[in-house]
Formats: C-alpha cells, sequence, structure tokens
C-alpha cells in the first residue's frame, strides 16, 4: 500500500516527489523508491550487495547499460553525461577514474538522492553535478569554451507526461554534439506512456547523419526491479553503433515510410507523437 510507506514527500515548483518503502525492512527485497507523480524515477535496495545493482530503466541489458558498459577506456578514464539526475543509479557504471557530470533542474531532487539513495555515495567514478537547464549549461559550457567531450551523454528527462521538448529540437542537439567526442553516443530514454517519442529521435538521426539503434528491454517478471524501457542510441561513428553487444538486442529498425517528426525551438508539435 503506496499510502502509509511514504518515507518523505516534498513539493516545490516542478511538482511533487515521493519516496516510498518497499518490502520487509529485514528482508533482501527491501528498497525505495522515488516518484514524480505517477514516473518512478529510481528504486534501489537497501542491503549489500544489492544496494549497487543498477534497477528499472537502467539495468545491464538495457540500451544505456550497454552503451555505457561499452565504452572504451582511455587515458584518463572516460566521461559521461547525464542530463537528469533520478536517483543517481547510473552512477553505479562508473570505473576508477572516470568523470560523470550531471545536469539537474530540480533541487529536490538532488537532495533526495544524496539523502535517501547512495548510488552517488557508492559510485567509483568522480561525480559532479551542474544544477539547472541542462541545456542552458550546455550552452553556457562551450560559450566558456569548455566542450565537455562526452564519451557518453544520457537523455533522460522525457519518461513524465510534461517533457522538457527544448532538449529534444535539433537546435539542442547541435549543442550536445559539440558536447561529444567524435565518436562519442548519446543515449535517449524514450519509455513514456503517453508520447511515442521514436520518430523525434529518428528525425534527428537523419538530420545529423547520425548511426542509430533502438534497445527495447522487456525483463521477465523474476526481475522486477528492471522495468520495460526504450534507449535510443545515436553516434557519428557507425564503428560504435555496430559492435555485436548493440546490434544482438537492437529492434528491427523503423520501415522507410515511417513518418518522421522534425523538433525545432520555432516548431515541435506534441499532438504528432501522442500515443
Amino acid at each position: 500500500d503506496g499510502r502509509n510507506n511514504i518515507v518523505e514527500a516534498t513539493r516545490n515548483f516542478y511538482g511533487t516527489l515521493k519516496v516510498r518503502a518497499y518490502g520487509d525492512p529485514e528482508s533482501i527485497s527491501r528498497n525505495y523508491v522515488l516518484a514524480h507523480g505517477v514516473t518512478t524515477h529510481g528504486l534501489q535496495f537497501a542491503r549489500e550487495p544489492y544496494v549497487t545493482w543498477p534497477t528499472t530503466y537502467y539495468g545491464a541489458s538495457s540500451g544505456i547499460g550497454i552503451a555505457l558498459d561499452h565504452a572504451e577506456p582511455t587515458t584518463g578514464g572516460r566521461h559521461f553525461g547525464l542530463v537528469g539526475l533520478g536517483v543517481g543509479t547510473l552512477a553505479v557504471y562508473g570505473m576508477p577514474g572516470d568523470q560523470i557530470r550531471i545536469y539537474e533542474i530540480n533541487p529536490d531532487v538532488l537532495r533526495l538522492a544524496r539523502e535517501r539513495f547512495t548510488y552517488l555515495a557508492h559510485t567509483a567514478a568522480d561525480i559532479s553535478i551542474v544544477m539547472g537547464d541542462a541545456r542552458l549549461s550546455m550552452e553556457n559550457e562551450l560559450k566558456a569554451g569548455a566542450p565537455q567531450e562526452f564519451d557518453v551523454l544520457a537523455l533522460d528527462a522525457f519518461s513524465s507526461d510534461a517533457i522538457p521538448v527544448h532538449l529534444l529540437t535539433v537546435e539542442a542537439f547541435e549543442i550536445y554534439l559539440r558536447h561529444l567526442k567524435p565518436d562519442g553516443v548519446i543515449g535517449v530514454h524514450i519509455s513514456n506512456r503517453y508520447l511515442d517519442l521514436r520518430p523525434v529521435v529518428e528525425a534527428l538521426a537523419k538530420h545529423f547523419h547520425l548511426h542509430l539503434a533502438t534497445i527495447s528491454e522487456n525483463p521477465s517478471d523474476d526481475d522486477w526491479w528492471l522495468y520495460r524501457t526504450t534507449w535510443m542510441l545515436l553516434s557519428r561513428s557507425a564503428e560504435r553503433i555496430a559492435i555485436p553487444a548493440i546490434q544482438e538486442v537492437a529492434d528491427e529498425p523503423s520501415d522507410e515510410t515511417a513518418e518522421l517528426v522534425l523538433w525545432t525551438d520555432d516548431h515541435a508539435s506534441l499532438f504528432k507523437v501522442l500515443r
């Protein structure tokens, strides 16, 4: 029952966030979940060794899990960017020497990720957190002559009913690509019960001549801590997307005749992508 297991509820301009506890306090399945309305933003087990398991949309066989696991280590470690913190689940993919830069707009999300969850504390990577609108933050970094050179940039801000459209326009992708290594990967999380964002991301891939793979994961009921999820992986590098780990699980590409929906800052219609 969700009503009496609330550990904390907080409300601000961005909406209401609730942390709930599930499972017997003594059991290995004890876990905490962060939700914004009906949208889950993360789940973490409370017990060792499960506390560092990636869960929900971020499991090892999810599109983003594969992209992060197969980013080639270079001298000085890898550099990951995350747009949307959630509870910090993706930080578990960080290894010693890696840097993870997280862009988050909601201060309450950051506070709860630090106070109620421990993914950020457990990671071996160096974490930096940039508060504010991700696109503006990245624009400012470019103006300051500081492109981030990301190996992987994960865009994870589109799971709720009110999506930040300005993060999925041509102009936004121009910014992301300037922050990406030549063979870097952009991962877009498009799991959404209200909107089908695949035609939008496919249109961006075509516009920028990016190689694309869509990975939908449908875990078994036994793995209840993993959710059905779809990530789209884009890269300038054909080789990066052609690796067996991606190609063996990629969805069939969309039909050539499928309608694409290209969003720009001047024109972005949600109507065309309603489910």
